[in-house]
């Protein structure tokens, strides 16, 4: 999924932002049509299926059709982020439910519970799908969609719309987002953490702290490509500003390589490779998101207020540095949640 993902951005301006097959202002959109096929499919089968790991993977199928409609409808950033999430979602899942007891079915005949659940959900689904539809059929009050397209470059000086909001229009939202990331990602940790190395509770498997992926072949193939995902990422993250990509998606491919060493040799290997705790990525990640906005301030203007530079004829502006801290942020989280679960105190 990381590799598709890669490759869906990189084709992306060739492309237009979407995929072949797909025309916008179609009546049917068949790309979309099999995303929403793919999303339906997975969301039953997770519904259907008893055992947890074929209900972990069938949700992550469901999310990857949600990725290919994003994509369809010429979204190439939210489908790639969800595409990466959706992955490592997958991954982290199986872990937690790895270390869980099998419960056994007890009590009453389950059958009415359940027709309750999906009578209960179906309207849920239909509710919740009948207030988006309404809410999006008729136009919007102004046209802020378009004072974005057209300001992205004169004054954000980037041609991915998307980006530019980001670290730039809205910022300041971004940074309370990743603040919460970071928040999110402590409180996960403390809630996961298994006592002091060495130390689990009675009764718990000691295969946590041990690698997943037993094979020659996978361990020889990891480091080169951990390597690549870590130059992509950083790839990424540098284009983010004119093309598909940023430091969100940068830092989830970063994390997926990483998370790959982890579950092929194990955690010590990979907290040696770190040669820093997950909470220092965290760390550095808000304060350089923060310190962006210093600039501004340091020149009579609002809190974040982008300020570029250009040596050697290149741009340079605090919306990079603030896409650096969203990248350290996303990272850290990622880490200190695999780690955690990988049975590797973060602190």
């Amino acid at each position: 999924a990381v590799v598709g993902t890669v490759a869906l951005l990189a084709l992306a301006p060739i492309s237009g932002g979407s995929v072949p097959g797909s025309r916008p202002g179609a009546p049917l959109n068949p790309a979309a049509l099999v995303g929403c096929l793919l999303a339906l499919a997975g969301a039953g089968g997770a519904a259907l299926m008893r055992e947890r790991l074929a209900m972990v993977a069938s949700l992550g199928a469901s999310g990857l059709g949600l990725a290919l409609f994003f994509l369809a409808v010429r979204a190439p950033d939210v489908a790639a982020t969800q595409f990466l999430v959706e992955t490592l979602t997958v991954v982290l899942l199986a872990l937690v439910l790895r270390g869980m007891a099998s419960v056994p079915d007890t009590g009453p005949d389950p059958r009415p519970w359940k027709l309750l659940h999906v009578a209960m959900a179906v309207l849920f689904g239909v509710a919740v799908g009948s207030a988006v539809w309404a809410a999006t059929r008729g136009p919007l009050p102004g046209d802020m969609a378009r004072w974005y397209l057209d300001n992205a470059y004169p004054a954000g000086r980037g041609g991915n719309v998307v980006n530019v909001i980001l670290v730039d229009f809205r910022a300041f939202d971004t940074l309370g987002e990743i603040l919460v990331v970071a928040l999110a990602a402590l409180a996960a940790g403390g809630l996961l953490d298994r006592g002091p190395a060495g130390r689990r509770p009675p009764g718990t498997s000691s295969s946590a702290a041990q690698p997943e992926f037993d094979s020659v072949l996978v361990r020889q193939a990891a480091y080169p490509l951990a390597a690549v995902l870590g130059a992509t990422s950083l790839w990424l993250l540098w284009r983010g500003h004119y093309l598909p990509g940023g430091g969100f998606i940068g830092g989830l491919v970063a994390a997926s390589g990483l998370v790959f060493l982890l579950l092929t040799f194990g955690r010590g290997r990979t907290r040696t490779l770190l040669r820093a705790r997950p909470t220092s990525f965290l760390a550095v990640g808000l304060a350089l998101a923060a310190g962006a906005g210093l600039f501004g301030l340091a020149t009579g203007r609002p809190f974040l207020t982008a300020a570029w530079a250009t040596p050697g004829g290149v741009s340079l502006g605090t919306p990079l540095l603030f896409d650096v801290g969203v990248f350290l942020t996303v990272l850290g989280a990622v880490l200190h949640i695999s780690l955690r679960l990988a049975g590797e105190r973060g602190d």
